[in-house]
C-alpha cells in the first residue's frame, strides 16, 4: 500500500477544515431559521 503524501493534511489544515465546517453549519442553521421566519406562507402573514 502506497501512501500518497499529497493527500495528507497538516494539523493546521485539519483544524481550519473543522472550523470552516462548523461555521458552515452555523450559517446554514441561521439561514434556515431566517427563511422559515420570513416566509409569509408559513407564518400565516
Amino acid at each position: 500500500m502506497n501512501i500518497d503524501f499529497s493527500q495528507l493534511k497538516t494539523a493546521e489544515q485539519l483544524q481550519a477544515d473543522k472550523e470552516r465546517a462548523q461555521l458552515d453549519g452555523i450559517l446554514a442553521t441561521r439561514r434556515a431559521a431566517y427563511l422559515s421566519e420570513s416566509d409569509p406562507l408559513r407564518s400565516g402573514g
